[in-house]
């Protein structure tokens, strides 16, 4: 793995000013994210300057080994981005229905 972590590798989409995109092959090393979180990526996939790892969400989990070999999990956006959830009135924490979320959540994406 280590001749690849040089190499031109992996196709990198770039959002350009005019909302034209380009593919080209990067390194692993070089400055991208990977789509790990289709809400996320939708919040910055028009922006211009965004450069995106350019495969689908079902592509990179099927790539999932291959990209850890490359030591490139810190680029994942869930990595990147911390998501927030807010609530407007005095919100009250249940922690049964987190723990029941987050064991559904699990579930979902075993």
């Amino acid at each position: 793995m280590d001749g690849l972590l040089d190499s031109a590798i992996l196709p990198v989409n770039t959002v350009h000013p005019d909302q034209n995109r380009t593919t080209r092959l990067q390194t692993p090393g070089s400055a991208y994210a990977i789509n790990d979180r289709n809400t996320l990526a939708r919040v910055f996939e028009s922006e211009p300057g965004a450069t995106f790892l350019d495969f689908s969400l079902d592509e990179v989990l099927q790539l999932a080994p291959f990209l850890q070999a490359l030591n490139v999990q810190d680029k994942y956006l869930s990595s990147i981005y911390d998501e927030e959830t807010a609530c407007e009135d005095d919100g009250v924490v249940d922690n049964s229905l987190t723990k029941a979320f987050k064991e559904r959540a699990y579930d979902l994406l075993r």
